[in-house]
């Protein structure tokens, strides 16, 4: 009885897991498309995540500092705006010092920010809307 449970359960794994299926019957549009959204945010979420280490890299090789500010927040912070990227895990606030002294202003991030931004087609620093130590990746629309 428990072999024929564990083949049951095995297939019907199989069955909802296998793309082959889904393609045959004409749900696999909707599955490749739904793959592609989530896959392209997971992708786009590594390669912010490489492309913040070497934001990170440049800024101690001009001498400056980093702390983490706000990076990952949660659906429910009440921190910040509610639809925002770092809820997506594409954007990240850094404090900035210079020979030990916290440099808060957004002017103080500026050689960052415009580096920042030359780094990748959706690179966005929060410079330009009045929030200097934000650095984040355009996701739907959104900074």
């Amino acid at each position: 009885m428990y072999f024929s449970w564990l083949v049951f359960y095995t297939s019907f794994l199989l069955f909802l897991f296998d793309p082959a299926y889904y393609s045959n019957n004409g749900l696999g549009f909707f599955l490749t498309k739904l793959e592609q959204k989530l896959m392209s945010l997971r992708k786009l979420q590594s390669e912010f995540t490489y492309h913040v280490s070497l934001l990170v890299l440049y800024a101690y090789s001009l001498g400056y500092e980093l702390t983490d500010g706000h990076a990952l927040r949660c659906e429910d912070c009440k921190v910040g705006r509610k639809y925002s990227n770092h809820k997506k895990r594409l954007a990240r606030d850094y404090n900035l010092f210079k020979d030990g002294i916290y440099l808060d202003r957004t002017e103080d991030h500026r050689v960052l920010g415009e580096w920042w931004e030359k780094q990748h087609p959706r690179a966005r620093w929060g410079g330009n809307f009045n929030d200097g130590n934000h650095y984040s990746f355009e996701y739907g629309g959104r900074v």
